[in-house]
């Protein structure tokens, strides 16, 4: 009776050992690491899409903060220390522009974030020329 070392796995090898139970044992392995691959690669794509989605938000709350920013120009002009109308009133076309493609297209998180845009943008521009 003739052994070998399978030095991968360090276990002895029969050479008697029956040809179709290694046939059926290494096509089982085979599916088994083909299911593993499988399902790592859905597990990446959940988190890619997870990752996607919290920086989407993310964004969007920063970019609705930088149009709050807005107030401070909005009332320095209202009290008389008027700033340029044209940065805010590109800002309010910009966001026109983004809020139709976010809706159109169903980006919500893009629609959200230039919305507030539109609304102080104008009003920054408004109220600097009156």
């Amino acid at each position: 009776m003739q052994t070998d070392t399978d030095t991968e796995n360090l276990t002895l090898i029969n050479g008697t050992t029956n040809s179709t139970a290694n046939t059926f044992i290494s096509a089982l392995n085979n599916q088994i690491a083909g299911l593993f691959k499988v399902l790592s690669a859905k597990v990446a794509g959940i988190t890619e899409i997870n990752t996607i989605t919290l920086v989407s938000w993310i964004a969007t709350v920063t970019a609705c903060g930088m149009y709050v920013s807005y107030i401070p120009q909005i009332v320095d002009n209202l009290n008389g220390i008027k700033t340029s109308p044209f940065q805010p009133f590109v800002a309010a076309i910009n966001c026109s522009l983004w809020t139709f493609y976010g809706v159109k297209s169903k980006e919500y998180p893009v629609a959200i974030a230039n919305a507030p845009g539109i609304i102080f943008g104008a009003i920054a521009c408004l109220t600097a020329i009156i």
